[in-house]
């Protein structure tokens, strides 16, 4: 979360907090969706880090996230680099 929350500029508690701010939206929906394809978690231990998310709602977030992704070069190209970024951070640590 904490690479999401830096590339976005904003507070890590901003990531797991519902916030109906559009600022927010993005980034929060790319931490779920890629806490989800990164993490050998369950959906449950996912939603629980991000505060009044249920493991539907997690579910949503991912299938709307990977249709966007689909369509999208961009956000294509963002994903990516985020998960560049991770797995340096990963090797790094």
């Amino acid at each position: 979360m904490s690479v999401v929350a830096q590339h976005y500029q904003v507070d890590i508690n901003e990531l797991k907090y519902v916030n109906r701010s559009p600022n927010n939206h993005k980034p929060r929906a790319i931490a779920i969706y890629l806490s989800c394809l990164l993490s050998n978690q369950k959906s449950q231990i996912i939603a629980d880090s991000f505060t009044n998310t249920s493991t539907q709602g997690v579910s949503k977030a991912f299938c709307r996230l990977k249709q966007e992704i689909e369509s999208d070069i961009a956000l294509q190209n963002e994903i990516n680099y985020l998960i560049k970024c991770l797995s340096v951070v990963v090797v790094g640590t």
